[in-house]
């Protein structure tokens, strides 16, 4: 229950950008998931150090991370695998001015699941970003 707990309070402190709170719950989190040892907390715990990793600015990490999650993930079987590491590499590529390279990704995407704007949103920041370069 505190893991799950915890996992609720990061993602708040993240929405807040209470980023020193932040940084107190995810080495709280680290500790009880580390004495835990369950695999599906695991995962959760390398997708909270990509997102930070990119927070600071270290986009390779992030990215090594974001990998990591994802095969974490698949080992697991949870279907939130492949959805969690697609937005994670979004925030990525977007961070490097390089969203066009998911483009028809996002286009199939929207094809095969038209129920979700998220979808729709991102193709539409993608188009906005590629047209804001120079």
């Amino acid at each position: 229950m505190l893991a799950l707990g915890l996992q609720e309070q990061i993602v708040d402190l993240l929405a807040l950008g209470e980023v020193a709170r932040l940084d107190e719950s995810l080495k709280r989190f680290g500790e009880v998931i580390n004495a835990l040892r369950q695999p599906f907390f695991v995962w959760f715990g390398s997708a909270f150090r990509s997102m930070r990793a990119l927070l600071d600015g270290r986009v390779e990490e992030a990215e090594r991370l974001a990998r990591t999650t994802l095969t974490l993930g698949q080992k697991l079987g949870t279907p939130n695998a492949l959805p969690l590491f697609a937005g994670q590499l979004f925030c990525i590529r977007l961070e490097q001015g390089r969203l066009d390279e998911l483009e028809s990704a996002l286009r199939s995407s929207i094809e095969s699941q038209p129920q979700l704007p998220a979808l729709r949103a991102g193709l539409e920041i993608g188009r906005a970003s590629c047209r804001g370069r120079v």
